[in-house]
């Protein structure tokens, strides 16, 4: 990364130290037409490929804007897939997604696009053993959208709801001592809703480790069409953010944000940047904050003590997320002290933008306890 200043026309964008969503894991399904779902791998934030998936295809176009979609073509298709927790430690319990006084919403497009005289289609939770805990979708012979407990198998549905017409259905699971807090939006205003929902329920306590779309019927082909699955987060408001950052190729202003932990000891601080190009780039981190117009955007920290990380890896779906090894992420270690603020900030190219070819993250400061 060259220090020369560079004078660039800046379209500026406050980046408040308000809640910033983090995504666990998405697919869009922008595989090829035509080809079976099953070992396909794209997407972000799974530790796997699709797996059972050669009774779904890909078909164009998708619901969602971008890509294809996923279609279970035969009878009783299913597919399963695991997120990947990764820099999600605070969201798990024994291994499994689901912490106390933690929240993941879980979005999808879908419509049913064969139907027979009744059936389900939708999306599932599966905990470590194997075992369904809850289904999103239209459940058996209903014909509408809704929710299925496990064990139960009690039905919550949208009174009204077409299953025929494409809608995007997004659940919050809020998860909380004793009882969970579940919320269903069918074509929310907002792509992580936290209002008046079409179902709030409790709902028994929850965990649960891989996931699953699938689609069947009692005397024939009931099929389904899947695309835009996310899995997202809000962040653990660690840190505040300061600075300001630009809007980039990718339509949108980089933000960065941290979970883990402050601690010096534990060693735990976690860092993700997102709405980035995917393009190599780096964290940096330094003593001071500033506001320097630098590249497209601004550097949010004094050059003097600035230090850059080691690894240069691009984001993937305009995510990066990278732990933070006080020894060992810069070289000679980050010069971090109990007490005190370090500033942290992602630096990434940015060609297709033009001027200065590169373009940062708003920046967030740490104020480190021992």
């Amino acid at each position: 990364m060259k220090m020369n200043l560079v004078p660039v026309l800046l379209i500026a964008v406050p980046c408040a130290s308000a809640q910033t969503i983090l995504t666990i894991s998405e697919d869009s399904f922008n595989y090829a037409a035509g080809s079976d779902l099953g070992g396909q791998s794209g997407g972000t934030g799974f530790t796997n490929a699709w797996d059972g998936g050669n009774g779904t295809v890909i078909n164009a176009p998708g619901l969602d804007g971008v890509g294809n979609k996923a279609t279970t073509s035969v009878n009783f298709a299913v597919s399963f897939r695991t997120p990947d927790p990764t820099g999600f430690d605070h969201l798990l319990d024994g291994g499994q997604f689901g912490a106390d006084d933690t929240t993941i919403w879980i979005g999808f497009h879908s419509v049913r696009s064969t139907a027979t005289n009744g059936g389900y289609g939708g999306f599932s939770l599966f905990d470590l053993g194997g075992t369904e805990r809850l289904f999103v979708g239209s459940p058996w012979m209903t014909d509408q959208w809704g929710l299925q407990e496990y064990p139960t198998g009690t039905h919550h549905l949208v009174p009204n709801s077409n299953v025929d017409v494409p809608t995007e259905l997004v659940v919050r699971i809020d998860f909380q001592v004793g009882v969970e807090r579940l919320r269903l939006w069918l074509d929310p205003l907002v792509p992580n809703p936290d209002g008046p929902a079409d179902i709030d329920i409790p709902y028994p306590e929850l965990d649960f480790e891989s996931i699953r779309i699938g689609s069947g019927g009692g005397s024939g082909d009931e099929l389904y069409d899947f695309d835009g699955l996310r899995l997202e987060t809000p962040s653990s408001s660690l840190g505040t953010n300061y600075c300001l950052s630009t809007t980039n190729s990718t339509g949108a202003a980089s933000a960065i944000s941290a979970s883990g932990s402050d601690s010096v000891s534990a060693n735990d601080l976690v860092l993700t940047a997102n709405n980035m190009p995917d393009q190599p780039g780096i964290f940096i981190a330094g003593p001071t904050s500033a506001q320097i117009p630098f590249f497209n955007g601004f550097l949010c920290m004094d050059p003097n003590g600035l230090q850059r990380f080691s690894n240069t890896a691009p984001a993937s779906g305009g995510v990066i997320t990278e732990a933070v090894d006080i020894p060992t992420s810069a070289p000679g270690g980050l010069n971090v002290i109990a007490g005190s603020s370090y500033f942290y900030q992602r630096w990434f190219r940015d060609p297709m933008a033009g001027g200065g070819n590169a373009n940062f993250s708003d920046g967030i400061e740490i104020v480190y306890t021992p």
